[in-house]
């Protein structure tokens, strides 16, 4: 049977899983001409491959693939496919390649990872509820001015801390930036990350699908006050990254064929990345900012992070906060003065610099905590709080919710699943869409 005579579902998952292969081997090249070259430092080694490396790379990227739903219009679709392509495919491509002997040394590791990711795409699509086509709810104007007091009690608190150092950092000034502008207590350090990821987004997302364009530049305002505190660069760009899933939702572009044409893209640039990166510019820039920190850094790290642990001693969850209560830190490790920041035990032990090397739930959470069976237990919390999240929000207006928890799909990126639920308002949104949905009104509908 050729593809053309396939049924309309399984061409286009067809069409996906060849997208998705040609994105690893898009990422197979740039490791070869550009990662192995210019970043070689960080852990990133001339490739090799031979025919059971290619298959067994296959077979990993393949297997989550078959199990994505048809649709990624739920709230959890955004965070799916982040993980999956800025963590998965390029954790699977890299950490084989990089060693001669990846397949043995991360074999057991990486195809817990590739399980534990379809497994959580089977349980969003199996338990999770589909989004609802008769209702789309909207938080009321009184929910939205509380939101905005809280959001104008912690801007005016943060200028007022910190007035004197805010400055519209270069990318040569970000660090002293970020040291100028770092937490001077639990309590400043809540703000600073409630207010750049929580509401600010919030205010943004609002203010979009109700149309009202003050809303929309106060939250604007928001991510340049916090980017002139912290220098964060996720923070600077997510106003347009928010915006960008705001205008696809609304074109309802969130089909499995237009899931295909985005993983083209990020296949396309990847190449371009790595075949002209020395002669073009603009390449070289996005070679370090998108190549290396968006996709390579998530990928390689769940190996380092394995390595490291296992070697130290796996942490068993004693790096989250109420669980070190009750497991001890390892041995090795107990008495280090930068435990439990994982990330800066790994710079310092591995590469010898003073560094964060923040890391996703899969290494953080998973491969450190307690290598594959990790990584397997912490895709079942994932999976567990992903569909708590769909079934809560299945009602709420698709272009005010997938906008929202954007911020969350980078944190995952970045940091552990429990600071995620703490920190960057995992639990809060669960609780607000849950409690917010009795007071909550009909979105107008607008195209």
């Amino acid at each position: 049977m050729t593809v053309s005579r396939l049924p309309p579902g399984s061409r286009s998952k067809f069409i996906l899983l060849l997208s998705v292969l040609f994105y690893g081997f898009a990422i197979s090249v740039s490791h070869r001409l550009y990662l192995s070259v210019e970043q070689a430092g960080w852990g990133f080694h001339a490739p090799s491959w031979d025919v059971y490396k290619v298959i067994s790379m296959a077979t990993m990227l393949a297997l989550p693939t078959l199990a994505m739903p048809a649709r990624f219009d739920r709230a959890s679709s955004v965070i799916l496919l982040l993980l999956f392509t800025l963590v998965f495919v390029p954790a699977i491509v890299i950490n084989i390649e990089n060693f001669e002997d990846g397949l043995g040394r991360y074999g057991a590791l990486l195809s817990a990872l590739s399980f534990g990711m379809m497994l959580i795409f089977l349980s969003v699509r199996i338990f999770g509820l589909q989004s609802s086509e008769s209702e789309n709810l909207l938080p009321s104007p009184r929910v939205a001015r509380i939101i905005f007091g809280v959001w104008l009690l912690c801007c005016v608190v943060l200028i007022v801390l910190y007035k004197d150092s805010m400055n519209f950092a270069g990318l040569s000034e970000v660090y002293d930036q970020r040291e100028k502008g770092a937490a001077t207590s639990l309590l400043v350090g809540y703000a600073q990350l409630y207010f750049a990821y929580v509401l600010s987004p919030f205010l943004l997302a609002y203010g979009l699908t109700k149309r009202k364009f003050f809303i929309s530049m106060i939250a604007v305002a928001g991510f340049i006050i916090m980017y002139m505190i912290t220098a964060e660069r996720t923070v600077f760009l997510l106003p347009v990254a928010i915006f960008g899933i705001y205008k696809i939702v609304r074109r309802r572009a969130y089909t499995i064929n237009h899931v295909s044409v985005l993983v083209l893209g990020f296949s396309i640039l990847t190449l371009l990345i790595a075949l002209l990166w020395s002669s073009v510019g603009i390449l070289d820039k996005l070679g370090f900012y998108f190549l290396t920190r968006l996709l390579a850094y998530p990928g390689v790290f769940v190996a380092q992070y394995y390595d490291l642990y296992s070697n130290l001693g796996y942490t068993y969850w004693s790096h989250v906060s109420g669980i070190s209560s009750m497991v001890s830190a390892p041995s090795l490790i107990d008495y280090d003065r930068k435990w439990p920041m994982l990330g800066r035990i790994l710079a310092e032990r591995m590469f010898h610099v003073e560094s964060n090397s923040n890391a996703s739930i899969f290494a953080t959470d998973g491969a450190a905590s307690l290598g594959p069976l990790g990584v397997i237990v912490i895709s079942i919390l994932l999976s567990i709080w992903l569909i708590m999240l769909d079934r809560v929000s299945r009602k709420w207006d698709r272009r005010f919710v997938l906008p929202l928890f954007l911020p969350i799909a980078f944190a995952l990126v970045n940091v552990s699943f429990f600071t995620m639920l703490t920190s960057f308002g995992g639990l809060f949104w669960i609780l607000f869409l849950y409690s917010s949905r009795y007071t909550a009104g009909p979105a107008r509908q607008t195209r």
